[in-house]
């Protein structure tokens, strides 16, 4: 009854507050966490203004954003490696550094050739990591099931 007497209406939710700017961050492309924090407000809350905005977070946009990212990292570690085995030849190519420096020289190399192989390693992984990305999928609702690594 006090609604109609003060002529005001139910209070307003936080989700229904925000629910125009949501739909507005959304059409410029931000995701769901990135509105979150643009407002202040948390995950959930977003996801409830963006139902009553009749807006949806795709999930195959966060794919493939994912997809990039992997690609750029993958672009990286390969260029990370060129360099370190630069390094590594560079340190062996010193005929005229003392015994001290040359021991240097032989860590650098050993470390530079070292991490180049973890990083090459790190590639080999990725279809290691195949049983995570299902798990993944499954959550979202994309799959019914995940695949185990012996199938």
């Amino acid at each position: 009854m006090a609604a109609a007497v003060t002529g005001h209406g139910p209070k307003r939710t936080r989700a229904q507050e925000i629910a125009p700017e949501v739909a507005r961050l959304r059409a410029q492309g931000l995701g769901r966490n990135e509105i979150a924090r643009t407002l202040g407000a948390s995950a959930g809350t977003v996801s409830n203004a963006a139902e009553l905005a009749g807006i949806s977070f795709d999930a195959s946009a966060t794919a493939a954003a994912t997809e990039v990212c992997k690609a750029t990292a993958q672009q990286r570690r390969t260029l990370l490696v060129g360099r370190l085995l630069e390094v590594a030849s560079d340190a062996l190519d010193r005929p005229e550094a003392s015994p001290r420096e040359l021991r240097d020289l032989a860590i650098v190399a050993g470390v530079a050739i070292d991490k180049s192989l973890k990083l090459e390693s790190h590639e080999q992984t990725d279809a290691a990591l195949s049983a995570v990305d299902g798990w993944l999928t499954a959550m979202l609702g994309d799959k019914p099931a995940i695949a185990s690594p012996s199938e």
